[in-house]
This record gives C-alpha cells, sequence and structure tokens, in this order.
C-alpha cells in the first residue's frame, strides 16, 4: 500500500484548500518593521533638514533633530508593545504544535521501534501567495518544481511572498500514529536590489529569503522547531550618502535547505498537510527589489520523507 493510493483525495484537498490562503502575521519579522519605520523617519529628518539647509539655521536643524529623537523614542516604545503582543501571539500559536510532540513522545516513550520509511514523491498542490510570484510549475514523481520572479518597487513596511509545496499524507490506520517528515528546498537565483541617493535621505532596502517547512494537522499548525526553518541570505541596501550614488546589490542564490520536522502525533485517518516554502520578506523605503528564480526548475522538492515511528497497516495476506 503506497501514501497516493490509500490517500482520501477530497479529504486532503480539503486540507489544503484550508492552510493555502492561510493569513501569516509578521510575526518574527520585527527587525523588518523596525527598519522600516526608522528609515521613514530618516528620511523624514532628511527632507526636513534639506529645507533648511540653504540657511544653515543651527538653531532650526537641532530643533529638526530633537524632534527627530523623540520621535524615534516613541517608536521603540511602540516596537516595545508591539515585541510584547507578538510574544504572546506567538506562544498561543506554538502551545497547541508542543502539546502534540509532548503527546507523540509519551506514545512511544520507552516502547522498541522500528522506523518505516514512507515517501511522498508528488506534492498535492504548488502556489504561490500572492498568485504572481510563481511563474511556473509542474507537478511531477520525485521531481516537481517551480519558478518565482518578484519586481517591486512600491514603499512596504513589511511584504512577504511564498512559493509553497504542499504535501499530504492520511494515517491509513484506526490507530494514532506518529512520525517524523523532511525535505529538501533547492533554490537558484538572482536577487538586484537598489536604494535610492539622497543628500540627506536616501532610500532603504531590506530583504531575507528563507526556507521553512510547516505541518498542519486540523485546525492547528507545528512551525515551532528550529529544523523547521533554514535562513538563506540577507540583504539591504542603503542609498543615504553625500555623494549621492545609491547603493546597489546583485547577488547569485544557490542554496540547498534540508528541513525536518520530528516527533508529531497524528489520529487514526486523519489528513495532514506539510508546506514546504520558499519566502522572501522585504521592505522598501524608495528603492527596488528584483528577484529571479526563473530558470529550469529554479526551486526543487522531490520528495517529503515520513518517518513512521509506529507500527505501519499490516499488508494484505497473499493468496493461495
Amino acid at each position: 500500500m503506497t501514501p497516493q493510493t490509500a490517500l482520501d483525495q477530497s479529504k486532503a484537498r480539503a486540507a489544503i484548500d484550508a492552510v493555502k490562503n492561510r493569513k501569516r502575521e509578521a510575526i518574527g519579522r520585527t527587525d523588518l518593521t523596525r527598519h522600516a519605520r526608522f528609515a521613514k523617519l530618516r528620511h523624514k529628518l532628511g527632507k526636513e533638514l534639506q529645507s533648511l539647509f540653504s540657511n544653515v539655521d543651527v538653531a532650526k536643524i537641532d530643533a529638526a533633530l530633537q524632534a527627530n529623537r523623540a520621535e524615534l523614542r516613541a517608536a521603540l516604545a511602540q516596537d516595545e508593545k508591539a515585541n510584547a503582543a507578538q510574544l504572546a501571539e506567538l506562544a498561543k500559536l506554538q502551545l497547541p504544535g508542543l502539546a502534540n510532540t509532548r503527546s507523540a513522545l509519551e506514545h512511544i516513550a520507552f516502547k522498541p521501534y522500528l522506523t518505516t520509511l514512507v515517501p511522498i514523491h508528488t506534492p498535492f498542490f504548488i502556489g504561490a501567495r500572492p498568485a504572481g510570484f510563481m511563474t511556473d510549475s509542474s507537478v511531477l514523481p520525485w521531481g516537481s518544481w517551480a519558478t518565482a520572479s518578484l519586481v517591486a518597487d512600491q514603499n512596504t513596511a513589511n511584504d512577504s511572498d511564498r512559493l509553497s509545496f504542499y504535501f499530504a499524507w492520511q494515517n491509513p490506520t484506526n490507530y494514532l500514529a506518529v512520525l517524523n517528515c523532511s525535505a529538501g528546498l533547492s533554490a537558484n537565483g538572482a536577487i538586484g536590489m537598489n536604494a535610492k541617493p539622497g543628500f540627506f535621505s536616501g532610500g532603504s532596502v531590506w530583504l531575507d529569503l528563507h526556507a521553512e517547512l510547516n505541518v498542519f494537522i486540523g485546525s492547528y499548525e507545528i512551525a515551532w522547531q528550529a529544523t523547521q526553518k533554514n535562513d538563506i541570505v540577507s540583504l539591504s541596501a542603503d542609498g543615504g550618502n553625500f555623494l549621492g550614488f545609491g547603493d546597489v546589490v546583485n547577488q547569485t542564490v544557490a542554496s540547498a535547505s534540508e528541513l525536518r520536522c520530528d516527533t508529531i502525533e497524528v489520529a487514526g485517518d486523519q489528513v495532514i498537510v506539510v508546506e514546504v516554502a520558499l519566502v522572501a520578506d522585504y521592505t522598501i523605503d524608495d528603492g527596488h527589489i528584483a528577484l529571479d528564480f526563473t530558470s529550469d526548475m529554479a526551486v526543487l522538492c522531490p520528495v517529503l520523507n515520513i518517518e513512521l515511528l509506529t507500527p505501519p497497516p499490516p499488508s494484505p495476506p497473499t493468496p493461495i
């Protein structure tokens, strides 16, 4: 019995539909938000100073600096409140996943077991959010791939684009199962960024590119384990300098991420969804970002490996 033939297609489709457009709060991306806020304040200060520069009114310049420092202090205070709220929300999101791990460990503790490898060689669905991020894709056994492209020059405080491979697995028994899962994600492409120059108030751009594996069981998500995320590259461009040259960044990316989530408890007949994703988090203040992952098989996710830690279903008897 293979996991593909055992899968209830309608249940898998419903499970994936429930998570593929799931709203992701900006938890864990506080640095990008802070950079964007401070860049806007610096930009605002630069324009104020620029209007005063011809008269060289020191008193007014000092007043503008004092006002900017007050705004920075206010922004820091807002960040402290936002950080506290985000940490509280993160704890709420993690608790169901932690409870699942504890229950799974208690189920197999002190019991000898033999790991059964169940490869899921074909994703159920490949998608992106926003939809235009993905330019092409192909669902193939042992070789599913997709391409992605992003061109952005509108100011934004904290945007996130993601390209996702969704795998589905159904517990083929009526008994509780405990498992690990792992997947590889390779991404090959190029990143170009530039920030507009300015005498006092140049632009700024930040980008974080990473791979992640998320497990969805019913209404909750397991995403707290360190092995579920791999940072690929973090880049920034800053155009603020007195010479008037904008900052330009060009980087080639050739990455291979090994992602895994361990000790997952799945009820009998239950369908779980595993998302393997390439994620770009970015913020722009008077700048430009271009991601080009459009070469052949630029983003590749060939298989999801299920390591079953509880006994697999018995094979049907061989006819005599």
